[in-house]
């Protein structure tokens, strides 16, 4: 078992791909809001791709292991100590029986993962352990970890130690770019929304979390398509009948955009002119209050190519250092 001591501001239990095919439902995917970042760190542990690891946001937990294993911790620049030693992220770490791991408060980017060689044992609600705590379901009770909780964890040894190289750590510092295709709703915007909207530099709010991303920025024109309407779409241009919402849509509620990820709902009534490809969504999970983003509108061509590229960069192959061969590598220098 792993043992809370204190929970941080939100860590959830969460695998990837989630809960999926729930979405019709009313159940969103969850999962990891970050992907890339949550699949290296079970990469680096030899774990499967769908292994239970936690998601640590902004502030992080104190946690105690009750069994020797080996972590890794990845995501958001930010400090992890065990028994107060400062420790490196992005590699395996070894922890020993009764040792103290604590996360402190991410200092460029917003959520830091934490994976157990194994995977966490959590017991799968709907075929995933991934958390959505607005309906009670998965990770631990189906909520965020509070102090007290235990977490299960399987016991595995004689995990590999290695090192993701320099050259493949993500930089968080930096304005994220978003990849955009058209949405359902692209011709709800008249030609100057289309450009104020991509031409502009928009500012995540505090008011955001897993279940939506609104972003602060310049207000956006509507075509005719919009405001000369049947009475039952409702009275402001962004409203429409009930519709479905595409997983990484961008919402318009008025003028403010809402990009909907992986905890966000599945059908409302405002307009989705564009969505965030699958490619681009994990830096924006990365993307806390106050950040700057841009979007760049971009072909389903190339968002399936820039896909193939991510999922190429999640499994870290051929960014794998042994620490034998970093030794040797240093050594040789």
């Amino acid at each position: 078992m792993i043992r809370v001591i204190d929970a941080g501001m939100e860590t959830t239990v969460q695998d990837y791909p989630g809960r999926r095919g729930r979405r019709a439902a009313g159940i969103p995917p969850s999962g990891p809001y970050d992907d890339r970042s949550f699949r290296i760190a079970n990469a680096l542990l030899n774990n499967p791709p769908s292994a239970a690891g936690l998601e640590i946001q902004l502030i992080g937990p104190t946690l105690v292991f009750e069994a020797p294993t080996t972590i890794a911790v990845t995501g958001a620049e930010t400090q992890v100590t065990i028994d107060g030693q400062r420790c490196p992220m992005w590699q395996t770490l070894e922890i020993a029986a009764g040792q103290q791991i604590q996360i402190g408060t991410a200092s460029r980017g917003l959520r830091s993962y934490l994976a157990v060689a194994g995977g966490i044992q959590t017991a799968p609600v709907l075929g995933s352990r991934s958390t959505f705590a607005r309906a009670g379901i998965g990770g631990v009770d189906g909520a965020a970890l509070a102090a007290g909780m235990r977490i299960p964890i399987r016991k595995v040894l004689g995990i590999r130690p290695q090192f993701l190289s320099p050259n493949a750590i993500p930089d968080f510092s930096e304005t994220a770019q978003i990849d955009v295709t058209p949405g359902p709703h692209g011709d709800w915007l008249d030609g100057a929304g289309h450009r104020t909207f991509l031409g502009s530099s928009w500012t995540v709010a505090a008011q955001s979390d897993r279940t939506g991303c609104r972003l602060i920025g310049p207000g956006l024109s509507f075509s005719g398509r919009a405001t000369t309407k049947p009475p039952d779409n409702g009275s402001d241009p962004s409203n429409v009948v009930n519709t479905g919402y595409p997983l990484g849509g961008v919402n318009l509620a008025g003028t403010s955009p809402i990009v909907l990820p992986v905890d966000g709902p599945s059908q409302g009534g405002f307009i989705t002119p564009y969505v965030v490809t699958a490619a681009s969504m994990w830096l924006l999970g990365q993307a806390g209050a106050g950040q700057r983003i841009r979007f760049r509108a971009v072909t389903r061509s190339q968002a399936r190519s820039r896909l193939l590229e991510h999922e190429k960069a999640c499994t870290a192959v051929g960014h794998m250092i042994e620490r034998d061969e970093l030794t040797t590598a240093s050594g040789a220098a």
